[in-house]
C-alpha cells in the first residue's frame, strides 16, 4: 500500500479476493518490497511500482480507468506519459477476465509477462 493512500478500495479488493496488502515497511521503496516479497502481482493506480514490478518479473495490474481524471487535470495525453502504464500493465477495468484466468491457470503467467514486456 502506498504511503499516501487513504482510501478503502485496496482493503475491499484484498478481502473480496483473499489478497495480501504489502505496506511500505520502514519506508522502503517499491522495488525493494517487490524483491523481498516476490509477489505474483502488484496492483496500483499511477505508480512507479507498476514499472518496477514488470522489471522484476512480477505482473503489474493497473487500476486506472479509461478517462482517468489525474491525467486530464494535468493535461497529459498518453503520448506524453514517461512510462506506458496502459501497455505494460494488465488493466483491472479492461482485462479483468484475463486476470482471473491467470489466477486459475499459472501456466499463462510467463507468456503474459513476456507479452507485457513487448506490447
Amino acid at each position: 500500500r502506498h504511503t499516501i493512500y487513504r482510501g478503502s478500495l485496496a482493503d475491499k479488493l484484498a478481502e473480496a479476493y483473499n489478497l495480501e496488502i504489502a505496506d511500505h515497511e520502514n519506508k522502503k521503496d517499491a522495488s525493494e518490497i517487490i524483491l523481498n516479497l516476490r509477489p505474483s502481482f502488484t496492483v496500483s493506480w499511477r505508480s512507479t511500482s507498476l514499472c518496477e514490478s514488470l522489471r522484476h518479473g512480477v505482473i503489474p495490474i493497473s487500476l486506472l480507468y479509461k478517462n482517468d481524471l489525474s491525467c486530464q487535470q494535468l493535461h497529459i495525453t498518453p503520448s506524453q506519459e514517461i512510462y506506458p502504464i496502459k501497455k505494460r500493465s494488465l488493466s483491472w477495468v479492461e482485462e479483468k477476465e484475463r486476470i482471473f484466468e491467470l489466477l486459475e491457470d499459472a501456466s499463462l503467467y510467463t507468456k503474459t509477462l513476456s507479452e507485457l514486456r513487448t506490447r
